[in-house]
Formats: C-alpha cells, structure tokens, sequence
C-alpha cells in the first residue's frame, strides 16, 4: 500500500510493527551512541514508506535523531548550490528543463527532511 500522509502512516499497525521490530533488532539501544532512552525510528529513505526494507531504518535516541536530519539537511543544501551552478552554466534549455526538475526534487526532499525534524 502506498501511503500519502507520513503522519497518518505512522499511527498505522503497519507501521507500529515495523518500529517494534526494528527496536528490536536494535537492541533497544540509539544505533548511533547506545542510549537506551527516548528512542525514535528513522526512516533514512521515504521511497518505500509503508513498504520498507530494513536497511532504511535506523533506531535513534531524540539527540542523534536530530543531529542525522541536520546533517541530511546540509547535504541536501550543497547539493541544491552545486545544482544551481550547473544551472546557471548550461546552456541548453532542454538541459536546463532537466536540471531544473532535479532541484524541485532537491527542494521537495529537504521540505520532507525539514518537517521531520524532532
């Protein structure tokens, strides 16, 4: 099932599972520091919301969650400049017209990753 609404999704059994499961390989523990409290399912990829494969789940403790969306925002962000420069440089309109659909996909994932954020 492909789900719209991430908040919606989350309230799901679906997902309910797939975050027990996935503290539970984790050990209970942040995979990053190993705390064992206030701990938060990341989904590093929303390509596959509701139908995720493992490795696109990550156990975080609220701190480290965090951090990890900040840093993906700032990854997202040198991606969108270098972007931007190869836009401005090209000079083929129909390579401009995909370069430019490349960056709203940019600006959609980091909406995406902005609105997560703990």
């Amino acid at each position: 099932m492909a789900w719209v609404d991430y908040q919606e999704y989350l309230k799901s059994d679906r997902w309910c599972a797939m975050r027990l499961w996935a503290l539970s390989r984790a050990g209970n523990r942040c995979e990053v520091c190993g705390n064992e409290g206030g701990l938060e399912v990341h989904h590093r990829s929303y390509e596959n919301l509701g139908c995720e494969f493992p490795g696109e789940l990550l156990v975080l403790c609220g701190d480290c969650h965090s951090l990890y969306g900040l840093d993906q925002i700032k990854d997202v962000d040198a991606k969108v400049r270098s972007l931007k420069s190869c836009i401005r440089a090209e000079t083929d309109p129909e390579k401009q017209l995909d370069l430019l659909v490349d960056l709203q996909e940019l600006v959609q994932e980091r909406r995406t990753l902005i609105e997560n954020i703990p």
